[in-house]
């Protein structure tokens, strides 16, 4: 009986030792990607999808109902999680202690000293704060004192989107009551073309999400300045890489933007800026163009390992957002640069699949 048991799985090791054999001589082991050895179906892994957006605070021809058409296909696209291109509280309170990040304007400010301010205010921390933000589930039908409560709360993790959820349940009456500080940088919050807070934000509203995610990094800015004088002479002296808002890649991307801001319509752009001809067009005319121009002392490749950091670091954070909603949908807005380097950095895993925003930006 143990012989006849042991027989088949004899066959069955040499079985499978031939499949590895054929995959080996198919794919050097080196070279396969990791998700050849998820044993996850396909279906079960938790999709992630970049949206490459324009800033849409640098234009003043910007207004809300241009979006429209663009939430309701995110919407119908249903993420779980939001990730927005703002940083992480750790990583503020972090690199604000360094000497060397004194000068980088994403780690001081309003949003910052009002956060120091509402943690001494509620007697917490960063970390207390946090640890009540990942038991929320859900930011809809919240009663105006537990709303009021999550304002302060978001804000002592440097999260005022989190809060702005919040603030748009209050009543007037309620909004007037909140401290001077809050209710002014909340209201100037909402007021504002940030795509934070006029695209994501909105999206996170009407889909009930308890958060968004902050999932931004600077550290690569001790980097990028060390080789900024190199950086500036270098470009200077190129009429390619001075004159970039003059190349035809950059002209077509202002003019779809423009034109969609005319018509009153965004849908467009953004399929547009989520394309593959704009990635191409932007990886060799903005990006590869440091390993065309001469610049002193390699700064380029400096610059470029800079960029490299930074979006490893962003990786990094989305993926700390998807261990939220495994299995699930997640959305990050983010500057149109970084989608090329993020669709490849994030499927390299056993357990995330990406989803094009191209594919899912219909009427």
């Amino acid at each position: 009986m143990k012989v006849r048991n042991f027989v088949p799985s004899v066959v069955g090791i040499v079985g499978l030792s031939i499949l590895c054999a054929c995959q080996s001589a198919a794919v050097p082991p080196f070279e396969r990607e990791l998700p050849h050895y998820s044993s996850l179906p396909i279906a079960e892994r938790t999709q992630i999808a970049i949206l490459a957006t324009p800033h849409l605070f640098n234009y003043e021809e910007f207004a809300r109902p241009q979006l429209d058409s663009v939430l309701a296909a995110l919407e119908r696209w249903k993420p779980a999680a939001i990730g927005i291109e703002r940083v992480p509280g750790r990583e503020i309170e972090d690199l604000s202690r360094r000497p060397s990040y004194a000068q980088v304007p994403q780690l001081s400010g309003e949003v910052v000293e009002l956060a120091q301010d509402t943690q001494a205010e509620l007697g917490i921390d960063l970390e207390d704060a946090l640890a009540q933000i990942a038991a929320w589930s859900a930011s809809d039908n919240v009663d105006p004192l537990e709303a009021r409560r999550r304002i302060g709360i978001a804000l002592a993790a440097y999260e005022p989107e989190t809060a702005l959820l919040y603030w748009w349940q209050l009543n007037s009456e309620a909004k007037e009551a909140l401290p001077a500080g809050v209710a002014a940088l909340l209201r100037n919050l909402d007021e504002s073309s940030n795509e934070r807070v006029q695209l994501a934000a909105r999206l996170a509203a009407r889909l009930g999400l308890p958060r968004l995610w902050s999932i931004d990094s600077q550290r690569d800015k001790d980097l990028f300045a060390s080789v900024l004088p190199q950086l500036q002479a270098g470009i200077g002296a190129s009429d390619e890489a001075s004159n970039l808002q003059d190349q035809p890649w950059f002209v077509e991307s202002e003019e779809a933007l423009q034109n969609g801001m005319a018509r009153g319509d965004l849908l467009s752009a953004y399929r547009f800026y989520n394309g593959p001809d704009y990635e191409a067009a932007q990886m060799v005319g903005q990006f590869d163009l440091l390993n065309r121009v001469p610049i002193e002392a390699d700064a380029g490749r400096v610059r470029q390992a800079a960029w490299d950091m930074r979006n490893l670091g962003i990786a990094a954070q989305i993926r700390r957002a998807s261990a939220s909603v495994p299995g699930e949908r997640v959305l990050v807005v983010i500057g149109a640069g970084h989608k090329p380097f993020l669709d490849r950095l994030l499927p390299e895993t056993l357990d995330l699949r990406m989803a094009q925003p191209i594919d899912f930006l219909t009427d």
